[in-house]
């Protein structure tokens, strides 16, 4: 088992208004290597779990602890510094939008994971060309996001999310913002990068397509995670 959460729950709070739930004691867990589907409606909490599991967000109540150096890291009440490194070393994230970086070309997007927690340059760059050639992209290696199609844009950040050999691997609704042909597309490479590096992946997603590529399926509806 890599990660295990336990009774996490998370509500909003608005002025004067009643609590909106948006994840009720939610229990999940995965092995390196295990590729987990969440599928459910708009608002059923699938992102604020992601973001959560990620250390991008904070839940009410419950506990996230992910298996790193031979031993289990709590998210839950890490300091601030601890969380930093897990994000860069340990969690892979991909976006339904890309969020490359304009200025930067795609090998330099690639390699910013690597180069933020002090990997030589020369040692990055071979790295992203590795992981660009495999989502068929070194050629396009020096140009600019602007200078990418959408369905390109979206195969660099599965790229840039594995640049450090993460733990795991969470995707966002990934294919959300492409049309069928790139969905399919970006969908394959993840799931093959994904065991190929041997990280485990929790996928987010409407796409019963992308769903059925995962090893174990859960299903999200109101806050509440259920097993397909």
């Amino acid at each position: 088992m890599i990660l295990r959460v336990r009774g996490l729950s998370k509500s909003y709070h608005g002025v004067g208004s009643v609590p909106t739930h948006v994840l009720r004691r939610v229990d999940l867990s995965i092995n390196a290597g295990q590729i987990m589907s969440i599928m459910g409606p708009s608002g059923a909490g699938k992102s604020t779990l992601l973001h959560v599991l990620g250390s991008l967000d904070t839940a009410d109540e419950g506990t996230v602890e992910l298996y790193v150096n031979d031993r289990w890291v709590s998210l839950s009440n890490a300091s601030q510094a601890v969380l930093a490194e897990l994000r860069a070393k340990s969690i892979g994230i991909v976006y339904q939008f890309h969020h490359l970086l304009p200025e930067f070309t795609a090998v330099e997007n690639v390699m910013m994971p690597a180069r933020i927690i002090g990997v030589a340059k020369g040692a990055a760059r071979t790295r992203a060309m590795e992981l660009l050639d495999r989502v068929g992209l070194s050629a396009r290696a020096e140009h600019l996001p602007a200078e990418l199609s959408g369905g390109e844009q979206q195969r660099v950040a599965v790229a840039r999310s594995l640049m450090n050999r993460p733990r795991i691997v969470l995707a966002d609704e990934p294919t959300g913002n492409l049309d069928s042909a790139n969905a399919d597309q970006v969908s394959h490479l993840l799931i093959q990068l994904v065991r190929e590096e041997g990280s485990a992946c929790i996928i987010a997603t409407h796409s019963a397509e992308l769903a059925a590529l995962a090893d174990v399926h859960m299903s999200m509806i109101d806050g509440t995670l259920s097993e397909c």
